[in-house]
């Protein structure tokens, strides 16, 4: 369902992630279909970078990584992002998202 959102590429896997700040949890929150992206939100405000903080610990830690193979790669100033998973597979990414991912 979310292969759209999904990129292998050279060392690990790229999501892309529409993102809601502010909420009242982190949590994966299902899909976008028109977006092509995966909902996540995240309880950080989006002020001085503390909700770009709070998803790529969130993400990290969903996927069993270190925050410090995590980094956004585009989209660090809008809701839309593309986030790096190093050293993550895409097939590990489509397994845990199955888990994860109740829509």
């Amino acid at each position: 369902m979310w292969d759209k959102a999904l990129r292998s590429v050279r060392g690990g896997t790229v999501l892309r992630l529409e993102t809601s700040p502010g909420s009242s949890s982190n949590e994966w929150a299902g899909y976008d279909q028109w977006r092509a992206a995966i909902r996540v939100k995240v309880s950080a405000q989006a002020r001085e970078g503390r909700a770009n903080e709070a998803l790529v610990k969130f993400v990290a830690e969903t996927f069993g990584i270190p925050s410090s193979r995590a980094r956004i790669l585009v989209g660090g100033k809008s809701r839309l992002k593309e986030l790096f998973l190093e050293g993550v597979s895409i097939e590990s990414v489509r397994a845990t998202l199955a888990g994860v991912i109740h829509s």
